[in-house]
């Protein structure tokens, strides 16, 4: 039985990429133990808007009241 053709270049493609990986590729080291790492520069305007953004949540729809019973 004939393969379709974008089954075997699919076939190929997945082949090609499995074996493209090198045993002795070189390895990035991560980052040292205990050392800081900068924050990214837009790391306080990202606080800021999930912060403004999380009161305006809170603001269209706030949180359940705790109701009494027999009140």
């Amino acid at each position: 039985m004939e393969m379709p053709a974008g089954a075997q270049l699919a076939l190929q493609a997945v082949r090609r990429q499995v074996e493209s990986a090198h045993p002795d590729a070189p390895v990035r080291p991560g980052p040292a133990p205990g050392r800081h790492r900068p924050r990214p520069l837009l790391a306080g305007a990202r606080c800021r808007t999930a912060r403004g953004l999380h009161r305006l949540a809170d603001w269209i729809q706030p949180g359940a009241v705790a109701v009494r019973a027999g009140e």
